[in-house]
């Protein structure tokens, strides 16, 4: 039996994807003995609930209902094992855990004889996150468990599917397999099942990443070699030729914008333009109407300000003679009170002076006012002439246009009318003529019936009055058609009367109205144009006011085009000029990086040598940066292309061109060659001249970016750590482990499954021999084991009851000595016997973190005891 329970930390490898390591994990392989107790108390625990990895291989005693109870908790479940379970794994068990575990990757039920189609359903239709599945030796399994997988949508995808020694599947159900998983399947063993090798061939072609292979032990679809890097070339290549497809549509679109902005641009510059020199014409007409108008206005004010001002020179120099005057005559006479006159003549003289002013100033006021209203006046009378003239002319012309258009169209109608009276009187005679005629025929053969029928009766009684009848049945028809002519004579003369009456009402009737009409129209004539007058005015203008506002916000719209584009053109430059710096500054430094290596001589192993002078590494091979520096040769056939294929016969480069052409026939054809580029068009060094190259993807190098570690038995590296048939090696430069299988040489980044768990094995097992040492060397100096539970208890403790029923651990000191308190109390009796040894580790574990706090006996008793909860 094999039991484990631990909780590791998760992973800091970032490549680590697909199978990364379980946090905590449950292994109890071989434990035949766990029943329905153990499955209700591990589903009674808090940790199956952070359980992620669970492991009951062997577990034959297996419960239904505690096992379906269990399964209700492990929602964090992503790995279970439950190979050899046999009978004791049955549908609904299965189903179960399809149902509450949605996160479950792997899943082994082999030899689990129980397990049918509503299982393999649940598990398909629930776990979309599934990657493994193996089925190895379920019987019961058969076609129509497999329909489930034509309608699976896994996520990424389903990788393997084991189905191992199922008689009931066959063809059809391989079809359905096919149909649901085609596009992730890459191993698919059918050893064992009713398929054929026909159906399998046929379905070969549908899985990209995997090939055919049948032998002894194996039978189905096996993976390619580095499937995975496969994958991850085609997904780029795919993602490629989308960002092709994108840009391509993108610059299509941006091109058509950018030309569409350009006409708009070009539209509107021109419409601009237009509108510019239109408005500034208009502008310009305006004011130099306006200028005009001005000066004449300045000319007459001048001339009137001139005259007032000359009449104003010339009272001032009277009014001036007059004060000189009464001055001198003041001084001769009133010497006396000289002081006193003048002060008055002074008052006097300036209130004269603003008398003169005030007068004066409403004088100006008045003729200004008056030579304005004339000037006015004037020019409005001259302004109404003006467009009355030309209102009376388009009158006339209207008027003329008018009669013009009338005269036509009475000449017209009259024509028209004449034409139509012709035509119906031309027909008419034309009818009574073809009717009279008609009637007369009818009437001859009536008559010519009568005379023959009469004839042919009476021949021979009328033979002797026949003269006498003949001649009254004459002056009769003579009557009888003189009276016809005299009928239709009247009818005539009647006829040609009423319609001569009847044209000569209408006539006059028709006149009237279409007088009537006339001024209907002339009328309505008048008085729509003068409303369209009106609207075209007020039209005119509105329009006129929303051109004006369009082009203000044109303008303004044009303004902050212009500085968004000048924003927009100096950012793209800004940014192309950063990204032509950074390009050329990363080619500076990984050129520099390259010529780091140097190449070096070694006279002891007589070849040549790689140092890196910066890291000071050391290669046989030459390294891939020295490769990219090489420079590339030339197509020696055509001289212009770069080659890329290497003849060992012709010694010679070629093209990919010049190769198949010169190559294609001939003895040419069987001449070994080798590429010298890989897949990402890396140099790739032969070394040894080797013939003929592998496939790119394949050549082994010591390093190549981007590429996986080379190791094996062709190379010098030795592995870190050796796990079974698994190797791990340390790559320094990626900075992360390579894990590499020696059985069937498959290498990967992400850590293998049964790494893990050889690893946790192993860690178990060298716990478990360092604590039975040490529980020896205890044992030795405490003097063995007592108490009625000694045989569960590893060695190195001392286990007993008290009269409570707890069970007491007393851990022995370094120097041998008890240490005489009891550090934990748990009830032992009531657990079953294959976790006893585990709790008996998990107590010595326990026991050691409290030791060391230094705590006294009742607290390390309460720690111990929620430690050891917590690691359960």
């Amino acid at each position: 039996m094999h039991a484990l329970v631990t909780t590791a930390a998760p992973s800091t490898n970032p490549t680590h994807t697909h199978t990364p390591p379980f946090r905590s994990y449950l292994h109890l392989v071989g434990c035949f003995q766990v029943s329905k107790v153990a499955i209700q108390a591990l589903a009674a625990s808090g940790f199956v609930r952070r359980l992620e990895d669970l492991s009951l291989a062997g577990c034959v005693r297996l419960h239904e209902a505690a096992f379906i109870n269990l399964a209700h908790n492990l929602g964090c479940l992503r790995n279970l094992n439950l190979a050899g379970c046999t009978e004791a794994v049955t549908d609904k068990m299965v189903e179960a855990v399809g149902k509450h575990c949605p996160l479950l990757e792997h899943i082994d039920l082999t030899e689990c004889e129980g397990v049918g189609a509503h299982g393999v359903k649940s598990l398909v239709v629930h776990c979309r996150r599934m990657i493994s599945m193996d089925f190895t030796g379920c019987n019961r399994l058969n076609d129509v468990a497999m329909l489930p997988f034509a309608d699976a949508t896994f996520k990424p995808g389903i990788e393997t599917l084991v189905l191992v020694g199922c008689p009931g599947i066959g063809d059809t159900g391989l079809s359905w397999i096919c149909d649901g998983v085609f596009d992730s399947l890459v191993l698919l063993n059918i050893k064992g099942t009713r398929c054929t090798t026909s159906a399998l061939r046929s379905c070969l072609d549908r899985f990209r990443y995997s090939k055919m292979r049948k032998n002894n032990t194996f039978m189905g679809l096996y993976p390619e070699r580095r499937w995975k890097d496969r994958v991850i070339i085609n997904e780029y290549g795919t993602i490629y030729r989308s960002a092709a497809k994108l840009q391509a549509a993108y610059r299509a679109r941006v091109g058509r914008r950018l030309a569409q902005e350009a006409k708009e641009k070009f539209y509107r510059n021109w419409v601009a333009t237009h509108l510019q020199a239109m408005w500034r014409s208009k502008q310009a007409r305006a004011f130099y109407e306006l200028l005009r108008w001005e000066k004449a206005r300045k000319d007459e004010a001048q001339m009137v300000l001139a005259g007032f001002a000359k009449i104003i020179a010339a009272m001032e120099i009277l009014q001036g003679l007059r004060e000189e005057a009464y001055l001198a005559l003041a001084n001769k006479c009133a010497i006396v009170v000289q002081a006193v006159y003048r002060g008055r003549c002074g008052r006097r003289r300036v209130a004269r002076i603003l008398d003169n002013l005030r007068i004066q100033r409403i004088l100006e006021d008045r003729c200004a006012r008056l030579l304005q209203r004339v000037y006015r006046g004037h020019v409005g009378k001259l302004r109404f002439k003006q467009m009355l003239k030309e209102h009376r002319e388009w009158l006339a012309k209207c008027i003329k246009s008018a009669s013009k258009l009338q005269r036509v169209w009475r000449g017209k109608q009259a024509r028209r009318r004449v034409a139509a009276h012709r035509y119906a009187i031309e027909h008419r005679a034309e009818l009574e003529q073809y009717s009279a005629t008609l009637l007369q025929n009818r009437f001859r053969l009536y008559r010519c019936k009568n005379i023959i029928a009469r004839a042919q009766a009476e021949k021979a009684r009328a033979a002797v009055a026949a003269l006498y009848v003949q001649t009254a049945w004459r002056a009769r028809c003579a009557r009888m058609e003189l009276d016809i002519r005299k009928q239709v004579r009247q009818q005539e003369l009647e006829e040609k009367a009423a319609i001569a009456l009847q044209c000569l009402f209408r006539c006059h009737k028709a006149r009237a109205i279409v007088q009537e009409l006339k001024d209907a129209r002339d009328d309505y004539a008048r008085r729509l144009d003068e409303a369209a007058y009106m609207v075209q005015r007020a039209y005119r203008g509105y329009q006129a006011r929303l051109k004006v506002l369009a082009l203000r916000e044109n303008m303004d719209d044009l303004q902050r085009k212009m500085i968004e584009l000048e924003n927009w053109a100096a950012i793209r430059i800004q940014s192309g000029y950063r990204g032509f710096g950074g390009r050329k500054l990363y080619k500076i430094a990984m050129d520099e990086h390259k010529r780091a290596w140097k190449e070096m001589y070694d006279q002891e192993e007589m070849r040549p040598f790689y140092y890196n002078q910066v890291t000071g590494e050391i290669r046989w091979r030459k390294p891939q940066a020295l490769l990219d520096l090489m420079r590339r040769p030339l197509c020696t056939n055509c001289e212009f292309y770069e080659a890329a294929v290497e003849c060992q016969h012709c010694c010679e480069f070629y093209c990919n061109q010049c190769w198949d052409q010169v190559h294609c026939g001939g003895k040419r054809r069987n001449h070994k060659f080798r590429s010298l580029f890989d897949f990402y068009n890396s140099r790739v060094d032969y070394g040894d001249d080797e013939f003929p190259s592998k496939w790119p993807t394949e050549i082994e190098q010591d390093d190549m970016i981007g590429w996986q570690l080379r190791v094996g038995e062709d190379h010098e590296r030795e592995p870190a750590a050796i796990q079974g048939v698994w190797q791990r090696f340390d790559d320094e430069e990626a900075g992360r482990n390579f894990f590499y299988n020696t059985l069937t040489n498959e290498g990967m980044y992400d850590k293998p499954p049964e790494w893990s768990q050889l690893e946790a094995a192993e860690e178990a097992k060298a716990v478990a021999e360092e604590e039975a040492e040490k529980a020896a060397e205890a044992s030795s100096a405490w003097g063995g084991a007592v108490g009625n539970v000694a045989a569960t208890i590893e060695p190195g403790y001392d286990a007993g009851y008290d009269e409570a029923g707890y069970e007491h651990s007393h851990y022995p000191a370094i120097d041998g000595s008890d240490t005489g308190w009891s550090l934990f109390s748990h009830p032992m009796r009531t657990l079953p016997t294959p976790y006893q040894l585990t709790y008996a580790s998990l107590l010595l574990r326990s026991q050691r973190r409290v030791r060391s706090l230094g705590v006294d006996e009742s607290v390390g008793r309460k720690f111990g005891s929620t430690l050891l909860l917590q690691q359960v």
